[in-house]
């Protein structure tokens, strides 16, 4: 009986001691459980290009395809030094500082004072996606800057300020052709449908249908061509401001030239029927009325005229608005 309770009894020592050895492997295994999740956590990180805040990014971290400090893939990387690293991320050129404190300040400061230019390089390449020449001339006017020659490092970034405008203008001026062309296209091709539309629907044609109106017909779509010189002709003269829209918004140029064009369309068919009216008719010089007799020849040059002088209105009013402003 003895012998059974001992039995008994060491049984439950041993289970006893073999529970708590249970329980102190348990113990050692939840730190590898541990280790195991924060393993997890940063193979995460890399996945979602993202980045714990108490991990710290080194100069040395900074490599193509990993994580900076603000969480972002690294896309490319241009210049790794020992105390300060130039990468692309997300489609900007990125600093990342020494990681001593007064090394840090002293980068920030020679950094900072090229603040303006690189605002206005943003702004600038606002729209460009995906990597650019651009970006690799930026990235070398940052080196100089933190190499201690700030002066080439301004130059630098003026002369590539001055790059991306002429770039910008002959863009603009493209886009600013080509809209305005669509658009003279739009109205003879308009004007043409409706000649063949009255022959389809009346078997008529447009002077049969109302007296003059082949004329007119004529005139407002030399009116749109004229126009459309007139808007080629003062491209030379447009100042950066309107071309560079082109990369923020492309209908405003798109508006802005099929304003002038219909501003030639409206002016070559007004003065078509002006000239055309029984108003001029009235008048007579002499024994001659003053009312011309007009023909196609003369409708297409009355129209071209029109349409070419469109620019006077804008013009003048502009020269109106720079008298008073001044």
């Amino acid at each position: 009986m003895l012998e059974l309770r001992a039995r008994a009894n060491g049984i439950g020592h041993k289970g006893a001691s073999a529970h708590v050895a249970n329980g102190q492997a348990e113990g050692i295994a939840r730190p590898v459980a541990s280790a195991t999740g924060a393993a997890r956590r940063f193979r995460a990180l890399d996945g979602e290009a993202k980045t714990s805040t108490d991990h710290k990014v080194r100069v040395a971290d900074i490599k193509k395809g990993h994580i900076d400090q603000r969480g972002e893939r690294i896309d490319d990387v241009f210049y790794r030094r020992r105390d300060f690293a130039i990468y692309r991320s997300g489609g900007k050129v990125m600093v990342h500082y020494a990681e001593d404190e007064k090394t840090e300040k002293r980068q920030t400061a020679a950094i900072a004072g090229l603040v303006s230019l690189r605002g206005r390089l943003q702004f600038l390449m606002a729209g460009m996606k995906g990597p650019n020449p651009y970006h690799g001339q930026i990235a070398e006017a940052l080196r100089l800057c933190l190499d201690g020659r700030k002066a080439e490092a301004n130059a630098l970034l003026q002369m590539l300020i001055d790059t991306i405008i002429e770039h910008r203008l002959q863009e603009g001026r493209d886009f600013y052709l080509m809209s305005t062309g669509a658009m003279v296209l739009t109205i003879i091709a308009m004007l043409g449908v409706a000649a063949a539309g009255m022959w389809w629907l009346w078997h008529t044609t447009p002077d049969e249908l109302a007296s003059g109106l082949r004329y007119l017909m004529l005139a407002t779509g030399s009116g749109a061509m004229g126009a459309m010189l007139s808007t080629a002709l003062a491209l030379q003269a447009r100042n950066c401001a309107a071309a560079m829209k082109t990369h923020v918004d492309p209908r405003w140029n798109a508006v802005d030239g099929a304003a002038r064009i219909l501003i030639g369309v409206i002016s070559a068919a007004a003065l078509y029927l002006f000239l055309d009216s029984d108003f001029l008719g009235a008048i007579k010089i002499g024994a001659l009325p003053l009312k011309p007799v007009i023909e196609w020849k003369s409708a297409l040059l009355v129209g071209f005229a029109a349409g070419f002088l469109e620019r006077l209105v804008p013009d003048l009013l502009e020269k109106k608005l720079a008298a008073v402003t001044k």
